[in-house]
């Protein structure tokens, strides 16, 4: 176990002038406030907050937040309160201790899961404020999880590894302090993933060897270079990289062990830029460079700010081997993030600007956060996980400003992310100089110019393809300003936009019994509250769709037919799309267009798991450069809809020979069906309208072959009229011309109609 004197060593290692004496104090403080308690390994309870103030250590930190660390437990375990503590060591430790102590037990004790997402978000905006709060608490949670196989609760085990990397270590990467997400990732990526772990250690230990002799004369050799070159080298050292980023490295690339270009790292510290691009080429000059293995993160920084030159080499006797190069205060920026800027006296004004830039945007982006946490309704972790703790990209706007976005973000979260007034009429938008439209998603790098419109308005598709609360937020403000007759088109052009996207089906294939019963069911009164609620985005249309459907899609077959320009590698394109969801491809087949040189078709026959994963092919597919359209092949309904025409057809063939059997047989005792006889064709052709609508609807979802289906349609509804006439003639049928007329009227209005209606259909497809 530690003792105070070693924390004491430790602090004056990077702070000689700290006072020892208030630091000896808070320790004894806490020392008898927690007298009698222990910890799950048997150790006094001291010793937790001790390792904590011995963790932060490393990070340089000042004397307030050792001791809000080492008091960091007192007012939740022990009788003392806050106000006690303010008094004893001041305002500011107190407001530290305050942030970290979570809710009251007894006040939650009924809702334990609600009490540890209150607590979080207390954590979170105590951290806005102050940022020493949420590195005391990433200390914590590193000695806990130092600590964790002393639980005796396999269940609890896992939920706070899991708590842990979900939270916490995407926290510690946001503030880019390396050291703590490194060893939190480790540590949870051996509890939840203990046989990976063990395994990846395992073949770390029988290269350990070979790795350090390579390591060392690797070191010697460019020790020699840089003393030819007279650059100076502040420090030039071996790199380990962690396990769980190794572990992410080979399932990412499917790479061999070997092939992992960093497990030998180098890191050399230059003093000023120019020195860093001179240690690159000499490294160059003494080893091969591995193609497309530079990367310069000096004159384009990463979203969070880091700074270095990266390359990978063959190294001696072949081995890969990776070096970053950067400056000094790169180096603490890289190793320590926020913290830098905070306890390491390193740099100038500019150095300064970047303190407060990095803090402003941490505030930021929770004091945003904190607008939705009185909802409800809102699914806090999961915004965290989107807002703050997902991988980050940066994109540039015309004018040269970086945005800091969420990995996967898209032209509307961007439109937002620059002012609320831009995302409410944004229309589309130009990508690196190329035209796209504004649900496009953004990659690292990319300079976007948004393009608005006064007369465009949010819809809640946008919902859709947001990553951000922000975007989110906006749009559902401005949809609530909708009127309702507005807000029940919107809701319902968004279900059937994911009915075809999920099931390849029209809203008019879904009868007003299969609704019925699932208001029974619903808190929506009427199929218009249903429309609103998802208008408004307050209900995922999908939810809607998995409960009529009963249960969601395990797995079958579904087809797909994209349209793409005849162009080397565009079809690879679209297959790396169904890669990267992890989708089995069964069957392909690609035809060049007999009319269009230019033009190629490619049939994909996938298994399908989940009823999402269609609508990420199509709109992923559909994002493809030179991709011209996707379509979802369902040939069984189109089998149905030619099975309609040929029963139709041979009612119309066979309809002659039962006029004349009714005449000779029936009419002579019921004159009535002498009548109604000429009317019968086109009562045939009517019903076989009506019920063909819902074939119609569902099977005309392509474009390419909405004429041809019309046609189809056209020349039986011509078929059936001249049969009428012709029993007309032939039969001498008397007729009503009026009533006649009329019904053919109403036949092609009626065809007509359906026509229209499904036109426009495509269209919002």
């Amino acid at each position: 176990m530690s003792t105070i004197t070693a924390l004491i060593d430790r602090i004056k290692k990077y702070n000689p002038n700290c006072n020892e004496e208030k630091i000896k104090r808070a320790y004894k403080f806490a020392q008898l406030a927690h007298f009698g308690q222990k910890r799950k390994s048997g150790e006094d309870y001291i010793s937790h907050p001790l390792e904590t103030a011995l963790n932060l250590t490393t990070l340089h930190v000042d004397e307030d937040t050792i001791i809000a660390a080492l008091l960091h437990d007192v007012p939740e375990d022990t009788t003392i309160n806050l106000s006690v503590i303010k008094k004893q060591f001041g305002e500011e430790v107190g407001f530290l201790v305050k942030g970290i102590t979570k809710l009251s037990k007894v006040h939650y004790r009924n809702n334990m899961a609600e009490r540890q997402i209150e607590s979080l978000k207390k954590l979170l905006i105590h951290s806005a404020k102050d940022i020493r709060v949420i590195l005391i608490k990433l200390a914590d949670r590193l000695h806990n999880m130092h600590t964790i196989d002393y639980i005796d609760k396999p269940e609890k085990v896992l939920r706070i590894a899991k708590e842990t990397m979900e939270i916490y270590v995407p926290i510690a990467n946001l503030l880019n302090v390396w050291e703590l997400k490194n060893e939190l990732e480790d540590l949870c990526f051996k509890t939840l993933q203990p046989q990976q772990y063990n395994s990846i250690v395992a073949k770390l230990n029988e290269n350990q060897k070979n790795s350090n002799f390579y390591l060392q004369k690797t070191i010697k050799k460019i020790n020699e270079a840089t003393k030819k070159q007279h650059i100076k080298i502040v420090d030039l050292q071996g790199r380990q990289k962690n396990t769980y980023s190794i572990y992410k490295k080979l399932q990412r690339k499917n790479y061999s062990f070997r092939g992992i270009s960093d497990l030998i790292g180098v890191r050399v510290i230059c003093e000023t830029v120019p020195d860093c691009y001179k240690m690159l080429g000499i490294i160059h000059n003494l080893f091969t460079p591995k193609p497309y293995k530079i990367k310069d993160y000096i004159a384009l920084p990463k979203a969070n700010g880091y700074q270095s030159l990266h390359t990978a080499v063959f190294g001696l006797h072949g081995l890969p081997t990776e070096f970053q190069i950067r400056t000094l205060s790169m180096h603490l920026e890289a190793e320590y993030g926020i913290a830098a800027h905070y306890f390491y006296s390193y740099g100038h004004d500019k150095d300064l600007s970047i303190a407060h830039k990095s803090k402003k945007q941490w505030a930021t982006k929770i004091l945003e956060l904190k607008k939705q946490f009185s909802d409800p309704h809102s699914k806090i972790i999961e915004q965290l996980k989107f807002d703050i703790f997902q991988d980050r990209i940066f994109v540039f706007t015309p004018n040269g400003d970086v945005i800091d976005l969420p990995k996967n973000a898209t032209c509307i979260d961007l439109a937002y992310a620059i002012h609320s007034a831009i995302g409410d009429h944004a229309e589309k938008a130009e990508i690196n100089d190329f035209e796209v439209n504004i649900n496009t998603t953004l990659k690292s790098g990319d300079t976007v110019k948004i393009i608005t419109n006064k007369e465009n308005h949010p819809s809640s598709t946008w919902l859709d393809y947001t990553q951000t609360s922000l975007a989110k937020r906006k749009i559902k403000e401005a949809i609530n300003q909708e009127s309702k007759e507005k807000q029940i088109l919107m809701g319902k052009e968004r279900f059937q936009k994911e009915l075809y996207l999920s099931k390849g089906l029209n809203l008019a294939s879904i009868s007003s019994s299969t609704f019925k019963k699932f208001l029974n069911s619903s808190p929506y009164s009427s199929l218009e509250d249903l429309y609103i609620a998802i208008g408004e985005g307050k209900l995922n249309p999908n939810e809607v769709i998995d409960q009529i459907n009963k249960s969601k899609i395990h797995e079958y077959n579904v087809k797909f037919k994209i349209i793409i320009d005849n162009s080397v590698g565009v079809c690879i394109d679209c297959l790396k799309i169904f890669k990267e969801l992890d989708i089995n491809i069964t069957k392909i087949l690609g035809t060049e267009s007999l009319l269009q040189k230019s033009e190629a078709e490619i049939k994909i026959y996938a298994k399908i798991q989940d009823i999402k994963q269609i609508r990420q092919i199509m709109e992923s597919i559909a994002n493809v450069p030179m991709v011209r359209r996707i379509e979802r092949m369902t040939p069984y309904r189109s089998v149905l809809l030619i099975l309609g025409f040929i029963l139709i057809f041979s009612l119309l063939a066979i309809h002659p020979f039962v006029i004349k059997y009714v005449i000779t047989y029936v009419t002579p005792n019921h004159p009535f069906f002498y009548i109604i006889l000429p009317y019968t064709s086109l009562v045939i052709i009517y019903i076989f309208t009506l019920v063909n609508e819902r074939l119609f609807s569902i099977t005309l979802a392509e474009k390419n072959k909405m004429g041809q289906i019309w046609l189809a349609s056209l020349i039986m509804s011509v078929l059936g009229l001249i049969v009428a006439i012709a029993e007309i003639i032939i039969f001498k049928l008397q007729i009503f011309t009026i009533l006649f007329l009329l019904g053919i009227v109403l036949l092609y209005s009626r065809l007509y109609f359906i026509y229209s209606k499904e036109k426009d259909r495509i269209k919002k497809l």
